[in-house]
């Protein structure tokens, strides 16, 4: 079948953010490292634009704050059979010390220790929806996983968080994708992880840009030809930041700052180029680059700023300034 008489919403729709017609239900936004937007989108999405040709995977779904609306969505999808309501989700699923600032006036508030499993809260958060959608929780290493091979429609990636994952993500998940399949990057504006920039400039003639989500760092790509074996070796190859080159580098940034109109998504791509940059021991084109981002008209945009604070936070004062 070609994609193209499968796909239920085309690359335009989604530009328009139709998503955002959920906004006027006033949800909750669920515990969580993602925006109201970016799960309003995986609910939206996997209700109207989930067909059935694959199943849909999430890697790092933490407390289930994508996972939940995305089942919500494939709950009242009557296009897809029960049979493709599957979401699989991996992660390592063991609590971890950044945990905790996450849940400090909660139920959760105090649950777990660093290292303790929390599979059994995030099943029993999942719960109201298996009687709908399979929910398969796969726990470990995403830098060791394996894929079965099953075709995959929609692939949520909010795991990339080294590089070691992000290849073998690429070698063992990818190859699934099939011709239409969405990729939502829940980090691809977030700094210290703009290494999946540098990876989809890679595979930019695999994947089509669709659109960034409000309010977000996420972005959306549709997978539009089948990767060779040759590129996707090579993406597994990637382990170090030395197997990228400055060169290289500057023009995947370049490539990555075109894909945005909204000014201060660009910033983000500024910022994101910085860190590598940093990341390759080049901290005076770093400085410089932070330079030029206070002289930017928009440098004051709340969803800058608060990314530029939480790196100040990591230590890297020194490198952006005061």
């Amino acid at each position: 079948m070609n994609s193209q008489q499968w796909i239920r919403i085309s690359d335009w729709q989604l530009q328009q953010h139709p998503y955002l017609s959920l906004l006027s239900a006033s949800p909750t936004t669920l515990l969580g490292g993602t925006t109201l937007e970016e799960q309003l989108f995986c609910q939206w999405y996997a209700q109207h634009g989930v067909a059935g040709q694959g199943v849909t995977v999430e890697h790092g779904p933490w407390l289930g704050s994508l996972t939940i609306p995305t089942a919500r969505g494939l709950k009242a999808n009557d296009a897809v059979p029960e049979t493709r309501k599957i979401i699989h989700a991996f992660d390592l699923f063991l609590w971890a010390s950044w945990c905790d600032s996450w849940v400090v006036g909660t139920l959760y508030q105090g649950r777990y220790r660093p290292g303790e499993s929390f599979l059994p809260l995030y099943r029993d958060l999942t719960s109201p929806y298996e009687k709908s959608v399979m929910i398969v929780a796969h726990q470990g290493d995403l830098a060791q996983a394996r894929w079965n091979g099953e075709p995959v429609e929609f692939l949520i990636n909010d795991a990339w968080k080294q590089l070691p994952i992000m290849a073998n993500v690429i070698a063992q998940f990818f190859p699934s994708l099939i011709k239409g399949a969405i990729l939502f990057h829940q980090d691809y504006l977030w700094a210290s992880e703009s290494f999946i920039q540098l990876a989809m400039y890679r595979l930019r003639d695999f994947f089509q840009s669709v659109c960034r989500i409000r309010n977000s760092c996420a972005a959306i790509f549709r997978k539009i030809h089948d990767i060779p074996d040759g590129v996707l070796r090579h993406m597994a190859a990637t382990r170090s930041y030395t197997d990228f080159t400055e060169d290289e580098i500057y023009d995947a940034f370049a490539w990555s700052k075109s894909l945005f109109d909204e000014p201060e998504a660009r910033l983000a791509v500024d910022a994101g180029l910085a860190w590598m940059l940093l990341q390759m021991g080049n901290a005076g084109a770093a400085r410089q680059i932070f330079r030029d981002i206070k002289r930017s008209s928009c440098y004051q945009h709340p969803f800058y700023q608060f990314q530029e604070s939480t790196l100040k936070q990591w230590g890297l004062i020194d490198v952006i300034g005061e």
